[in-house]
């Protein structure tokens, strides 16, 4: 790699009207290190996805053919899209219900696609098969009541985890009761509409509820750990690239399953709020999880036999899965490297990837290397701005990858196969104002490097706070891992619905339903007895 001159002009620092107005970067004495745009700018292959975007005449009307059908022109596609043929498969427009969109990802009788993948039938059949295997019913040892559930029972038990996420209860028996005799967790909808014994029915769901056939053998658990879930898990990785088309950018990065019980897979985790349980690593575009490669999985081998590290197998296979060429990923520390950067581009579709990285043993230059300075507030602020920049020059097979280290309140070191220059950029943020008591407009410089990861970086945490946000087991304890991930895989599905409903109501203007309107629209239908199926409706 090749150490960056600077331009030797420097950029001047924004005036703004607020005294005393001053950015992260820049101390309060003078004496910090001037800015420096770099006047190399590097060549990027252009990103290979398009959408139809309508032709428009010079009055504002969508042009005709011939016979009469509305032109489209190519375009680039720069965020996420919903595929057509699904919203046509499913009926799915803007004057659907939201129902209709959960519909579509959590199927109620058999799975549109293949049988093999998940629905609530299927689950109806399993859970009946286990109750029989365990002996459970009229004559037999266990739960004598019991008595085979219908589908619309495991729908409406599903919807009360749904319902739980927005309400939760400290046990979920608590909302079985009419609010005369509970008025703090009582629920009168639920007590109406699921009768007097659902709490019997509860403890039976709770019991013989499966998503695996019973009566198979149990595979080896090193080599398929995921047996019980794999169904919900295959249907995620399914649907994603029926579903949706990804934007230029996305990014890779690890969701966290929370679980307290034991298992021989339990990770441990003190990095995350979730706490100790399961991981995955993840695909996500504008909030929708877009693939899921769990890390308790043996990884690929494919790409174990070709050498690479079991984290940069899992991502690569997620790569697997794009139809784009020139995608531009972005990760944290825990994936980037120089070596990475190389195989990614040299992946088939042509995978840019850029994002933090750490110092030691990633392939940063020396030369770029900033340490974080611990003697004294003064020494610190000196070296606050500090920007070094190389570029790796002469690799085909990993054209300009750029390296970057700037020094804000430490030092922060960025790899990056995405960005086309290095300069500072001016940044406009409301801040609070000490002297007028309100809040006021402050303009800022900000490298453009740190920029783009900030921007581009979030896909998978804000898919992450919309299921975290109503998860299901607020107050209920998990012990049975598969019920963990379950629980992690209905939010998923119930998120990507909500991203795939939003978009859809966007592109036809019209206004979108919050998400916690969207999640209790479900829960309710979910739940009433007298729900219509998808056919009535329509």
């Amino acid at each position: 790699m090749y150490k960056r001159q600077p331009n030797a002009a420097a950029v001047e620092e924004p005036v703004n009207a607020m005294p005393n107005a001053r950015a992260p970067t820049v101390p309060v004495k003078e004496g910090c290190p001037v800015k420096h745009n770099c006047l190399e700018t590097f060549d990027r292959p252009v990103f290979a996805g398009r959408k139809n975007t309508p032709k428009m005449c010079a009055n504002g009307r969508q042009q005709t053919g011939a016979t009469g059908n509305p032109l489209y022109v190519k375009t680039l596609r720069e965020s996420l899209e919903i595929k057509s043929e699904f919203l046509r498969k499913h009926h799915l427009s803007s004057d659907a219900d939201p129902v209709e969109f959960a519909d579509a990802f959590i199927p109620w009788h058999e799975n549109p696609y293949n049988s093999k993948y998940f629905s609530m039938n299927q689950c109806t059949t399993n859970t009946n098969l286990k109750a029989q295997l365990s002996n459970a019913g009229a004559g037999g040892t266990n739960y004598k009541d019991f008595k085979p559930f219908t589908c619309k029972e495991i729908r409406q038990f599903l919807g009360l985890c749904v319902l739980s996420g927005l309400a939760p209860s400290p046990q979920m028996e608590m909302k079985f009761k009419p609010q005369t005799i509970d008025p703090v967790q009582g629920n009168d909808f639920v007590y109406r509409h699921m009768g007097t014994n659902t709490e019997r029915r509860w403890r039976h769901f709770k019991c013989f509820f499966a998503l695996q056939d019973p009566r198979k053998d149990v595979p080896d658990r090193k080599k398929q750990p995921l047996f019980k879930v794999h169904r919900v898990v295959n249907w995620i990785n399914f649907m994603g690239q029926k579903v949706v088309m990804m934007g230029m950018h996305c990014s890779v990065d690890e969701q966290t399953i929370g679980f307290q019980g034991r298992h021989g897979n339990k990770m441990r985790i003190t990095f995350e709020k979730v706490g100790d349980g399961f991981q995955a690593d993840v695909i996500c575009d504008s909030g929708f999880t877009y693939c899921v490669y769990f890390q308790n999985v043996p990884p690929p081998d494919k790409y174990i036999n070709a050498g690479m590290s079991p984290i940069h197998s899992r991502v690569l296979w997620l790569f697997d899965h794009l139809e784009d060429k020139f995608h531009r990923v972005w990760m944290d520390n825990l994936c980037l490297s120089a070596s990475f950067a190389r195989a990614s581009f040299n992946h088939p579709k042509k995978v840019m990837i850029a994002g933090v990285t750490r110092k030691g043993g990633r392939g940063l230059p020396v030369c770029i290397l900033q340490d974080e300075e611990k003697k004294t507030k003064a020494e610190e602020e000196k070296v606050r701005g500090t920007v070094k920049a190389a570029v790796l020059n002469g690799d085909p097979l990993c054209p300009a990858l750029v390296a970057v280290s700037v020094y804000d309140t430490k030092p922060v070191h960025f790899l990056s196969m995405i960005c086309q220059e290095i300069n500072w950029i001016q940044k406009e943020r409301s801040v609070f104002n000490v002297d007028t008591n309100r809040m006021e407009s402050m303009t800022f410089l900000q490298l453009n490097v740190n920029d783009s990861y900030n921007n581009d970086m979030g896909h998978v945490d804000v898919s992450d706070q919309l299921r975290e946000v109503y998860k299901f087991n607020v107050w209920l304890r998990n012990y049975k891992w598969w019920w963990s991930i379950f629980q992690w895989g209905l939010g998923v599905l119930l998120v990507n619905s909500y991203v795939t409903y939003r978009k859809v109501m966007i592109a036809d203007g019209k206004t979108t339903m919050s998400h916690y309107n969207f999640r209790k629209n479900i829960a309710l239908n979910w739940i009433h007895s007298g729900e219509a199926t998808i056919a009535e409706r329509r």
